[in-house]
This record gives C-alpha cells, sequence and structure tokens, in this order.
C-alpha cells in the first residue's frame, strides 16, 4: 500500500508506521509582537512610566488521509481531511507613578499602578471523512455519498481580561533596616460578578546584618536576613466555569451554556 505492507492475516490488522506516513499534517503560525514604553520625570522625585505591548498570532493547520488498507481493523476506504483556522490577540497597558526620597539616613520609596491584559482568541475548524479525490487539498472536496460520510464544523470565540488597581511603599534607615508594604486589588473577567475582584497584601522586613560594626565573618560578604508575608490570587481556569451548562455527549462543552441559566431561573 503505498509502498508500506499489509499485514498477513495471521499477524492481524495495523501497520503503525505506513499509517502515520501516509498521513500529511502540517502547521503554520505568524507572530507579530511590539513593545513601547516611556518615562516622564514629572517633579523632583516623581516620576511616569508607560508601556504597552501586544503580540498576535495567526495559525493555520491542516491534516489530510488517503485511503489505505492495513487489515479489516485499519481500514480507511476514502481520503478524509480537516482544517483549522485561529487568531489569538494579547495586549497589555501598564501605568506607574512613582517617587523617590532620601533624607538623611532615611530613604522612601512609593509606586502606585494600574494595569489591563486583554486576551482574544477566534477560529473555526471543519472536517470530514470523504473527499470526492486524494488530489484535492482543500474543504471543497468533502462530499456526501454514503451514510457514514460526515461534514462537521466548529467555531470559537471567547476572551478574557484582567484590571489591576497595585502599590507598595519601601523604607530603609542607613540602608540596614528595610520595611516594605505592598496591597494590590485584582478584577478577572474569569469569575462571576459577584466575586469578579479580589484585593491581596504583602508585608516584609529585612536586616543587612552584614554592614553591622560588630558583624565581623571574613568568609561572608553579605548576611541579610528577611522575613515576609502576603496572599496571592490564582485566575488560571477556564472562560464561563461560573455558568451552568448544558452538555450533550459528543458535542462541545460550551453548547448552549446560556440556556441553562435560563432553564435554572425557570425551575426555581
Amino acid at each position: 500500500m503505498n509502498g508500506f505492507a499489509k499485514p498477513e492475516p495471521e499477524l492481524g490488522s495495523g501497520n503503525m508506521v505506513g499509517q502515520r506516513m501516509l498521513t500529511d499534517s502540517r502547521t503554520a503560525d505568524d507572530h507579530l509582537q511590539f513593545n513601547i514604553a516611556a518615562d516622564l520625570k514629572l517633579w523632583k522625585g516623581l516620576s511616569y512610566n508607560f508601556s504597552a505591548g501586544r503580540n498576535i498570532i495567526n495559525s493555520f493547520s491542516y491534516t489530510q488521509t488517503p485511503a489505505y488498507d492495513f487489515g479489516a481493523l485499519a481500514l480507511v476506504e476514502n481520503p478524509s481531511r480537516s482544517e483549522s483556522r485561529g487568531r489569538t490577540e494579547y495586549q497589555v497597558f501598564t501605568h506607574l507613578l512613582n517617587y523617590e526620597k532620601t533624607f538623611g539616613r532615611h530613604n522612601l520609596k512609593a509606586m502606585y499602578g494600574f494595569s489591563r491584559e486583554k486576551s482574544v482568541a477566534q477560529g473555526t475548524s471543519a472536517s470530514g471523512n470523504h473527499l470526492s479525490s486524494p488530489l484535492i487539498e482543500s474543504l471543497s472536496g468533502l462530499i456526501i455519498e454514503g451514510k457514514n460520510d460526515l461534514i462537521r464544523a466548529n467555531g470559537w470565540n471567547y476572551s478574557s481580561s484582567l484590571q489591576s488597581y497595585f502599590g507598595r511603599v519601601s523604607y530603609n534607615y542607613d540602608d540596614r533596616y528595610y520595611l516594605q508594604g505592598s496591597l494590590r486589588r485584582d478584577g478577572s473577567s474569569k469569575f462571576g460578578p459577584t466575586h469578579r475582584y479580589g484585593t491581596f497584601y504583602s508585608v516584609s522586613g529585612g536586616w543587612n546584618l552584614h554592614k553591622e560594626s560588630f558583624f565581623n565573618i571574613p568568609w561572608i560578604s553579605e548576611l541579610k536576613p528577611r522575613i515576609s508575608y502576603g496572599t496571592v490570587g490564582n485566575q488560571n481556569v477556564e472562560n464561563f466555569q461560573y455558568l451552568a451548562k448544558i452538555f450533550i455527549a459528543g458535542s462541545s462543552e460550551w453548547l448552549n451554556y446560556p440556556l441553562a441559566l435560563l432553564l435554572r431561573s425557570r425551575c426555581t
């Protein structure tokens, strides 16, 4: 079969090497990335920083398999093809206000920021198990002649965003004793409207012990004990998990998810 052997009946079915080599699969991605940044000195010790970035990925992939016969359990009567096209965009904007002041042996730094991230993914896919000719390398060649022939199509269009407000204050005395505190509030579209925002904080303290006059250990050049405590959040979940959904076996898990909310409201 196209240079690959069909097993003898007593050896069963299948030729894993032949089945893999006869399948033609390709993927092509175009990537575009750019970033810009600007710094502005507003006043003594006060500065503003802006940065923005964007990534764009356009992707195309296909798989085409010819008809082959490697035994009863490895028989494909007609050539098949599947294709997928998609576009993913990710963008982020960040604004920072920084303040720094030194008076005597006291050093103070403060920062306030705002950032917004957004991710959008769109695409379509289609497949069929009967091409009218193995010479046709496009979905337009798919046909339905028998009861087992099928053509399927799918698509996706979803987005998610993260919006954050955050600040940090750092203080040190004589570059020996350090205190730092931070506070941030994040809002993610992946959570329900009543649980979208969370507040997180951290505090820390440090001591440059090696700068003390009593510290005299020749084989230690730097020793800085530090203790910290804080809270963090996690938005690493799929979209729409807070919605009730209807699931039909063999179909997409996103099918009719708004309808499930309607049915639930009617039944309560």
